[in-house]
């Protein structure tokens, strides 16, 4: 891979779960590194469900190899939170590719 390619800056999150003073357990995303990356992929899709307007966009991150990479952590890009849904290893601890989803909500749509 190229370092020309990873033309974006994401942040790699992982969630962690504290107690607050009340003694309720609060979940936060934690910064787990700031990586270069390739928007590899972008689509989008809107529907209806429950009387409300749902947008769904799917971008797939290529990012250089890294260990740990899981569905249990999120990508922070473009000011939004993408949920990581895949990842694939390319190569031989190259690069992996990172399938992620964004959701927005509308209530009482259009």
């Amino acid at each position: 891979m190229r370092s020309g390619d990873l033309d974006r800056t994401i942040i790699l999150q992982s969630i962690i779960e504290t107690v607050n003073a009340d003694g309720f357990a609060v979940r936060a995303p934690s910064t787990v590194a700031t990586l270069p990356a390739q928007v590899a992929a972008y689509r989008g899709t809107e529907r209806f469900t429950a009387d409300q307007l749902v947008g769904e966009d799917l971008a797939t991150f290529k990012i250089r190899y890294r260990e740990g990479v899981t569905v249990l952590n999120q990508i922070s890009f473009d000011g939004r939170t993408w949920d990581i849904v895949g990842v694939r290893p390319i190569g031989r601890r190259e690069a992996l590719e990172v399938d992620t989803k964004s959701r927005s909500e509308t209530a009482n749509g259009p």
